[in-house]
This record gives structure tokens, C-alpha cells and sequence, in this order.
């Protein structure tokens, strides 16, 4: 072979042995995934009481297991807006650990089937942005408005 080409799998096999002793120095981790806690459902927005009791339920696993991080995604309310159910949704994760990073994102029962400005505004300034970057360790985690990816028309008011 010549120089250039031992040269250059030198150089690629130090890349990978590097690249090899940096992930296996990160600590291995996990997260829970959840979704729909969605205050209202059971009783077609009549009460909470089931819906309640079932995101406690979940809270407290999470809360035993000690993931990494919660992500909920979406419909945290049945009827956007429902101040009810907002404050309900938001007394229950506030039960999450305080060293558990909690992400909540949209879903079409938080921002609706046909998301526009207000009603993303809505969101935002209850539960905070709809679409974000996180990181933990080596994973960058992107969070997207699927209502919006999948029905934009009046999302942007144009």
C-alpha cells in the first residue's frame, strides 16, 4: 500500500477508537415516554376523575423508575382552553420528581385539528414552546408540532 492510503486508515481507525471510547464512557440512561394524559376524555368532558387518576398512576411509576427525562406527547387537555383541565393536567406533572426533566408537546387536542396563531399562542404560553431542541448525554431530542406538520393552512395566519 502507499503512504497516503496507511496514512488515511490510520487516521480512520484512531477516529473510531475515539469515537468507541467516548460512547462508551456515557452513562447509559433511559426516559419514559408517555402521551394522552388528556383530561376530560373519559367522561366527554363532563370530569377528570378517571383521566386523574390514570396520569397519577403513571406519574408515580415515573417518579419509582427515575428516568432520565419524561416526554409527554400531546393531548395533555381533552378541550383546548379548558382552564379546568389545564390546571388539572399541570397539579399532576408538577408531581413529577424535580430532578426529572418533564417536556410536554402539542397534540391536536391542545392546539386543534386546524392549529392557527391564537390557539398555538394558547399553548405556549401555558405549557411553553411547540417545538424545541433538548439534549441529554449524547442525544439531542427534537420536538416538533405534529398538529401543525400535518394540517399548516392557517397555522402561520397567512
Amino acid at each position: 500500500m502507499k503512504k497516503p492510503c496507511m496514512l488515511l486508515i490510520a487516521v480512520t481507525l484512531a477516529c473510531l477508537a475515539l469515537a468507541t471510547s467516548r460512547v462508551a464512557a456515557a452513562e447509559p440512561f433511559f426516559f419514559v415516554q408517555m402521551s394522552d394524559p388528556q383530561m376530560g376524555m373519559f367522561s366527554d368532558n363532563r370530569d377528570f376523575a378517571q383521566d386523574a387518576a390514570n396520569f397519577e398512576f403513571a406519574v408515580a411509576a415515573v417518579n419509582r423508575l427515575r428516568p432520565a427525562f419524561l416526554v409527554i406527547t400531546g393531548d395533555l387537555v381533552n378541550r383546548s382552553g379548558d382552564a379546568a383541565q389545564i390546571a388539572e393536567y399541570r397539579r399532576i406533572v408538577a408531581k413529577v420528581d424535580a430532578s426529572i426533566p418533564v417536556y410536554s408537546l402539542a397534540g391536536n387536542h391542545d392546539v386543534g385539528n386546524m392549529p392557527t396563531p391564537a390557539t398555538i399562542e394558547a399553548f405556549t404560553k401555558i405549557f411553553g414552546p411547540d417545538h424545541f431542541v433538548f439534549r441529554h448525554q449524547g442525544l439531542v431530542g427534537i420536538v416538533l408540532d405534529s398538529s401543525v406538520i400535518h394540517t399548516p393552512q392557517q397555522a402561520t395566519g397567512n
